[in-house]
C-alpha cells in the first residue's frame, strides 16, 4: 500500500491529488485545520475524486480547530473501502451511487447537515459491514432508527456517553442486525436503566461485546450477564 506523510502548508492537497492520482491507495491526514483546506472559499477536499485508486481514507481535524470541515460524499473516489473522519460535517444532498466498495465508515465527533443527509449516506453504502459512531454531536433516536435497515452489518460501535438522547433501551431498536459479530455499546449513565439482556439474545453470531465498566458491573450485580 502507498502511504505518504504530507507536510502542510508547504505541500498543497491539490498538488498531491494530481501527482498521485493513479497510484495512491491509502491516505491518512491527522491534525488538519480548516484554513489548510479552504482556498478562496473553495473546499479543496473536492479533489479527492481524483484519487481513483484510493481504498482507505482517514481525515482527522485538529482538536484545537474551532471550525469543522465539510466533506461531501460525492467527492469520494469510487474504490474507497474505508473512511474515517473526526470533527467533520458529512453532507450528502442525494444518495451516492458510486460507493459500492465501502465496507467501513467511522465517524468521531462528526455531524451531518441534517438527518436526510445521514440517511442518504447510509443508503448509498450497500457493502457497509462496519459502522463506528463515536460522540456524534447530534446523535438521536432518529439516527439509530436509520441504522436498523443495515442488516448486512457485522460490526457496530456506538459511543454516546453523556448524550441524554441515547439510552440503553435504544439497543432494542437494532435487534434486526442479527449478523452482528462485534458490538460496542457505550451509552446512558448511572441514572439510565441497565441493558436488557434480551436485546443481546437477538444477536446469535455475536463474538465480541464491549460495554462500559459501570454497565458491566451493574449487569453482573443483577445477574443480567
Amino acid at each position: 500500500r502507498t502511504s505518504v506523510p504530507i507536510p502542510f502548508p508547504q505541500s498543497t492537497f491539490s498538488s498531491l491529488t494530481r501527482a498521485w492520482s493513479n497510484c495512491l491507495t491509502s491516505l491518512d491526514l491527522d491534525g488538519i485545520t480548516n484554513c489548510e483546506f479552504m482556498a478562496q472559499g473553495k473546499n479543496v477536499l473536492s479533489n479527492l475524486r481524483n484519487l481513483q485508486h484510493l481504498e482507505s481514507l482517514s481525515l482527522k481535524c485538529s482538536p484545537y480547530s474551532m471550525t469543522m470541515l465539510q466533506l461531501n460524499v460525492e467527492w469520494l473516489p469510487p474504490k474507497l473501502q474505508s473512511l474515517q473522519l473526526r470533527w467533520f460535517i458529512l453532507t450528502a444532498t442525494k444518495r451516492p451511487t458510486h460507493l459500492d466498495h465501502m465496507r467501513r465508515l467511522s465517524l468521531e465527533r462528526c455531524t451531518s447537515s441534517n438527518l436526510q443527509h445521514f440517511q442518504n449516506v447510509l443508503e448509498g453504502l450497500p457493502s457497509l459491514s462496519c459502522l463506528d459512531l463515536e460522540d456524534i454531536l447530534d446523535l438521536s433516536e432518529r439516527h439509530i432508527m436509520l441504522i436498523r435497515p443495515l442488516t448486512q452489518l457485522t460490526s457496530l460501535s456506538v459511543v454516546a456517553i453523556g448524550n441524554h438522547h441515547i439510552t440503553n433501551s435504544m439497543l432494542g431498536l437494532l435487534t434486526s442486525l442479527t449478523g452482528l459479530r462485534r458490538l460496542k455499546w457505550h451509552a446512558g449513565d448511572m441514572l439510565d436503566s441497565i441493558l436488557d439482556p434480551a436485546f443481546l439474545k437477538a444477536f446469535p453470531n455475536l463474538f465480541v461485546l464491549s460495554l462500559t465498566t459501570s454497565m458491566f458491573y451493574r449487569m453482573t450485580r443483577w445477574s443480567a450477564l
